[in-house]
């Protein structure tokens, strides 16, 4: 069809895990990356465009990073605990049952820019993966892949501009952090060496934002306590949250580490 005076444009959209494996639940090592789009590649450029740089040179609009956590025993208790968390500039803070993923309960954060998901990957597979394991993954478009991972050409993309951007995003999302019981939040925050005045009003603080109260607060005195909450590295759990556990995902083991309460 005629399109005016706009050239023209489309998009091919794939997924290098399932190159090779489409029945597969893992993951792209980024060393394989070159390789299971080569196919991809060759047949988008000799079927239909002629590219006028080369593949090195063409520019990178989306790049999704993703990481596999075993050994969550609460998976909802986590993803609660987790929506909790505040995160700087994320528009979005979404905790819900994703129909595309099987009904997968996921947690969503980021904004235009990009977004970070958290969900069930016994759920989203219908069982072939094992229960207790989260995927993590970044959606990173241009704003961060500059940004946080230096990455705009398909050339940038190595090992490290890949390490840089999942650390940093994971680090953003605070999906790393502690979701504790109320007893051990009460003992972490009074070993901070805080007033005990700033302890409880900091607390109270806790309790109202977890059970979704709009605590009455200057923006001075939230942002403070929302630094401290990430300081501290902890964020409440939900009633039913297990008293005898406490967890938090770990980047390097790829696991919850558990903490007896």
């Amino acid at each position: 069809m005629p399109n005016g005076d706009r050239p023209w444009w489309a998009k091919v959209e794939g997924n290098p895990s399932r190159v090779g494996d489409p029945e597969g639940h893992g993951l792209c090592p980024v060393e394989e990356l070159r390789s299971r789009l080569a196919p991809v590649l060759e047949l988008v450029t000799s079927e239909y465009v002629t590219p006028d740089c080369a593949p090195n040179d063409m520019r990178v609009k989306r790049l999704d990073v993703a990481r596999d956590f075993g050994g969550v025993r609460d998976v909802p208790a986590l993803l609660v605990g987790l929506a909790r968390v505040h995160r700087p500039w994320s528009r979005k803070n979404n905790l819900y049952n994703d129909g595309t993923r099987h009904g997968a309960q996921t947690l969503m954060v980021g904004s235009g820019a990009g977004i970070v998901r958290l969900y069930d990957k016994h759920a989203e597979t219908c069982g072939v993966v094992g229960e207790g394991v989260l995927r993590w993954e970044t959606e990173a478009r241009g704003g961060w892949l500059g940004q946080y991972g230096s990455i705009e050409r398909f050339g940038d993309i190595n090992s490290e501009t890949v390490d840089t951007l999942a650390i940093n995003r994971w680090e953003w999302s605070s999906m790393g952090t502690e979701v504790s019981t109320r007893n051990e939040v009460v003992a972490r925050v009074a070993a901070s060496g805080l007033s005990t005045a700033t302890q409880r009003a900091f607390l109270g603080w806790m309790w109202q934002t977890s059970c979704g109260f709009d605590a009455t607060l200057s923006d001075t005195t939230a942002a403070k306590y929302r630094r401290l909450a990430r300081t501290l590295g902890i964020t409440l759990g939900p009633e039913a949250l297990d008293g005898a556990v406490v967890g938090r995902l770990d980047w390097e083991e790829g696991t919850v580490m558990l903490r007896a309460a």
